[in-house]
């Protein structure tokens, strides 16, 4: 009788166990490969993005399970309901209506602009464009843009301008590294990338560049999740660690910046990070 009241015992305990770290684990998608392979291999020299969510992650790394998911597909699983995590969102008005989200993660200077080196310049004022404007200029011409990827609420305010013939569109996965490649292959004659983008990207990207109007001269990334209990005490322990060491996440970012923007770039993370990091989650 004892024997069997220790086996069921024994049988409670460990089924409890079970339950409390399927709880506990958090799932998180990416939609770019290289990351997907490197947060499995626990290996950040890949790439900003990478490392800084590394470390953003490093006290919860062994309760994460990560997914390669395309974006359209995790933001359908997020609409019904499930517990997903992604990185490198960029807040807008309906997301922080609908999502939980970490304090920032890393700091991107702001998308420009490119344009193919052999195509004709912009008429611009100061090197500045307006992105409705452009195809009043050059109407035939098309611009490349990521289906289901928000480019801040600025931009997506002037992109809703364009004439869809003006539009090509990329629906696959890999978005980033997606549209930089069709941009070297010159699919079209206009993308918007990030400088860091350009400056880290394998191949030489042959492009004149025009600051976006109205674009903010930084852009932040954070982990953005389904709101439930068990997601927002894990964004409370990344929060921790984010604060924990804001002179490491410098040193990161300046890794992975142009040298001639270091300056710059710091300057702009002084004043987004020092103070979004001492907001209350």
């Amino acid at each position: 009788m004892l024997y069997r009241q220790f086996l069921l015992l024994i049988t409670l305990l460990f089924t409890t166990l079970i339950s409390t770290c399927n709880a506990e684990q958090i799932t998180i998608h990416t939609n770019n490969w290289a990351e997907f392979n490197a947060f499995q291999n626990n290996d950040a020299t890949e790439s900003l993005s990478i490392a800084t969510n590394m470390h953003a992650l490093k006290d919860v790394y062994s309760s994460i399970k990560f997914k390669y998911m395309t974006t359209q597909r995790t933001l359908q699983y997020i609409d019904e309901g499930h517990s997903i995590c992604v990185v490198n969102r960029v807040k807008t008005k309906e997301r922080l209506e609908k999502y939980i989200f970490s304090q920032p993660i890393n700091l991107f200077l702001s998308q420009r602009l490119y344009q193919q080196a052999d195509s004709t310049p912009l008429q611009s004022s100061n090197n500045v464009i307006n992105l409705s404007d452009i195809f009043n200029e050059k109407p035939n011409a098309q611009i490349l843009l990521a289906e289901q990827v928000s480019y801040g609420d600025a931009i997506d305010a002037e992109l809703k301008k364009i004439p869809e013939k003006n539009i090509m569109r990329r629906y696959s996965g890999e978005q980033d590294i997606g549209i930089a490649n069709m941009f070297v292959k010159k699919r079209a004659e206009f993308a918007i990338l990030y400088p860091q983008q350009v400056f880290n990207f394998i191949t030489n990207i042959d492009a004149r560049s025009y600051e976006i109007n109205g674009n903010p001269p930084y852009i932040l990334g954070y982990l953005m999740c389904t709101k439930n209990p068990a997601n927002s005490n894990f964004i409370k322990k990344v929060n921790h660690q984010l604060n924990s060491n804001i002179e490491e996440l410098l040193k990161l970012h300046l890794n992975f910046v142009d040298p001639t923007d270091k300056i710059m770039l710091t300057h702009y993370f002084d004043q987004a990070f020092k103070h979004k990091l001492t907001e209350t989650p």
